[in-house]
């Protein structure tokens, strides 16, 4: 196992764990970093870790209601301003 390998190794290990909300006292001895350097590879591999286990949500486009426009002369609430309307600050 290469050292690329060990760091997501080591990360698919922790996100599991943090995902589950479980706590873990180690890391097994074959991907435990042991330099500080190794310690950041782990980290910098988090990402990939989330992603391998993250699914696509899929949107079905019949559930999406399509939108249901007002008529025009409807009222919609609050006074409509025209161009010739001053925007005046709150008194």
């Amino acid at each position: 196992m290469n050292a690329e390998e060990r760091s997501l190794s080591a990360a698919q290990l922790l996100t599991d764990s943090w995902s589950r909300g479980e706590h873990i006292e180690g890391l097994p001895a074959q991907c435990r970093p042991s330099t500080r350097a190794e310690g950041y590879a782990v980290q910098a591999s988090w990402p990939q870790a989330l992603t391998s286990k993250t699914k696509p949500i899929n949107i079905v486009p019949s559930v999406i209601k399509p939108h249901q426009s007002q008529s025009i002369g409807e009222k919609r609430g609050g006074r409509r301003m025209s161009a010739g309307d001053a925007v005046q600050p709150w008194s």
